[in-house]
């Protein structure tokens, strides 16, 4: 049963921070995480960083669900962005 709801940054430390948290307390949690807006960001980049990052979630917390939230990635990427991080995740077997 989920019981907290952390908001954090898509960012290693992050999901190295879940790590090393005891399985009974990782269960009673969904992560929300928020893609950092970078100043030099393409479409590739935000693309491969959510992939690469969704990864390390997957090989961290399993079977339990998290959320990747895209709303500060610029419009010109987004427009494109959500619709290929949904391809590249589905193609890595992420969701």
């Amino acid at each position: 049963m989920r019981r907290y709801t952390p908001f954090l940054k898509l960012k290693s430390n992050e999901i190295g921070a879940l790590e090393v948290l005891d399985p009974s307390v990782l269960k009673g949690i969904r992560p929300f995480f928020d893609v950092a807006r970078k100043k030099e960001m393409t479409a590739e980049s935000a693309c491969s960083a959510v992939v690469a990052n969704a990864k390390k979630l997957r090989r961290v917390l399993k079977e339990l669900p998290f959320f990747i939230d895209t709303f500060d990635v610029p419009d010109g990427i987004a427009a494109a962005g959500p619709i290929a991080v949904n391809v590249m995740l589905a193609s890595q077997k992420i969701v």
